[in-house]
């Protein structure tokens, strides 16, 4: 083993009802077995609550005992700034931070205040010190951390309209739609990955963004990533859209737009096959940056165990040429190989 390299692996969005002696990860298991860190998104709230938050359509949650059967030879890291960790109120967020801690299982994105919910988390491995943050752009009503209030780590989006044609010429034609952060918010993000710069390596974040169900990267998440690899950070990985999204390599550096559901027993009326699709991305991290980025394509466990799909399995060459399309629309490059895993940025 190389003392000097943090073997990485970052998993989609997990949100389980399992019980702790479940399979989850099935064959998944002997990569992420081989890793060092191992990252991902916890869609849910773990909890005992039982009433939702008012105006949720989809509240999701799931039972405290599933962290047994997540990390179990799984991830070990956490995401918790998104959409649905206080879909049973502040206290739900509040019993999983504890349930975590009592787990020893490490987390980031969320806290009792906003100061603690847009914290870094810092790992030193292998002489390495990893700085990573996440956020949520997509924010229902009270669940974005304020100072003496818990929630997620925020960055609000403004979302306007315009005409593109002459609606009297030409009646009924759709509008254009433009996305920004809120400057403040990105600044905020942006002054933190340059202080975490001083004390770390290398950069991680997490970002629960994206339109849900379209693989469409809209705009606001490009300036979002390409202003927080300008600031520092050197990888950018998302979910939210239960799809999977392409991926940009932008300086060298790469954004995985949308990771797609890894683990996930909800099953919402508008879910269809595509939404049982996810990457789970692959690489080594040097003092320097990030190498030897891939990815695995998986089937989504719903209810059962995660499928890693092989590269002579029936379903593969649908997929890959979809992920090929998604990638060259972002200037990106992939390659299978043999070994089932897809290579990033392949050369010719």
């Amino acid at each position: 083993m190389n003392k000097n390299i943090i073997k990485l692996a970052f998993g989609g969005d997990i949100a389980p009802i399992r019980n702790a002696e479940d399979n989850v990860y099935g064959d998944l298991v002997k990569y992420l077995e081989v890793s060092d860190l191992k990252i991902a998104n916890l869609e849910i709230a773990l909890t005992n609550e039982i009433t939702s938050t008012p105006g949720k359509i989809y509240p999701h949650k799931g039972p405290p005992s599933s962290i047994k059967a997540i990390t179990n030879h799984g991830f070990t890291t956490y995401n918790l700034a998104n959409n649905h960790m206080l879909d049973y109120g502040k206290n739900a967020l509040l019993e999983t931070i504890e349930l975590l801690n009592k787990n020893k299982i490490k987390y980031f994105g969320a806290g009792k205040n906003l100061a603690e919910a847009s914290s870094p988390l810092i790992i030193n491995k292998n002489n390495i010190n990893i700085g990573i943050l996440g956020f949520s752009t997509t924010l229902p009503t009270g669940f974005a951390a304020e100072t003496e209030k818990p929630g997620v780590n925020p960055i609000k989006i403004i979302t306007t309209y315009r005409q593109f044609r002459n609606p009297e010429e030409y009646p009924g034609t759709p509008q254009i739609i433009d996305t920004y952060p809120v400057e403040d918010d990105l600044n905020k993000l942006l002054n933190t990955i340059s202080e975490l710069k001083k004390k770390t390596d290398i950069i991680l974040i997490y970002a629960h963004w994206g339109t849900s169900m379209t693989s469409e990267v809209q705009n606001y998440q490009k300036i979002i990533a390409h202003r927080a690899i300008d600031a520092g950070a050197n990888a950018i990985f998302g979910g939210h859209q239960h799809v999977i999204s392409g991926i940009e390599l932008y300086k060298s550096n790469p954004i995985i737009y949308g990771m797609g559901n890894l683990v996930f027993d909800f099953v919402p009326p508008f879910f269809n096959s595509s939404n049982t699709k996810s990457i789970v991305y692959f690489a080594d991290i040097t003092k320097k940056g990030i190498i030897n980025s891939k990815f695995l394509l998986c089937n989504t466990g719903v209810n059962n165990s995660v499928s890693i799909i092989k590269n002579n399995d029936s379903e593969y060459d649908c997929l890959y040429k979809h992920m090929t399309s998604l990638c060259k629309s972002l200037g990106t490059r992939i390659k299978s190989s043999e070994d089932n895993f897809i290579t990033i940025n392949a050369k010719e």
